[in-house]
């Protein structure tokens, strides 16, 4: 996991920066920039912050992303919104589905 903060996830032209992607080394590439950083509580009162969270999990291989999600938290760490970025799952899930395609459009050809 390759985690890096540089460029906004909105674009200046309109629409959002992908904020995770697989390189073609295999590594996943995570973008924590985002703005605003904070923002007011809904309570009105005090501040929370935006966090990006990378979820590792052990395998036979050794330790490998799972999940990557941006979080609001207040200072004593109370997580009032989760934005799921990425999974593994939803990955092997698009590759699978990308497969079947591949095989249908075989059948039709």
């Amino acid at each position: 996991v390759v985690i890096f903060g540089h460029m906004h996830d909105r674009l200046q032209g309109g629409g959002q920066r992908s904020m995770v992607c697989r390189g073609a080394d295999g590594r996943l590439y995570v973008n924590g920039a985002r703005v605003p950083r904070w923002r007011t509580a809904p309570s009105g009162c005090g501040v929370e912050r935006l966090f990006t969270m990378v979820d590792l999990e052990q395998s036979s291989g050794g330790w490998a992303a799972a999940r990557v999600e941006q979080v609001w938290a207040l200072p004593d760490g109370r997580v009032t919104e989760r934005e799921p970025l990425w999974s593994v799952d939803d990955e092997v899930e698009q590759i699978r589905q990308s497969r079947s395609q591949d095989k249908r459009e075989q059948n039709v050809a």
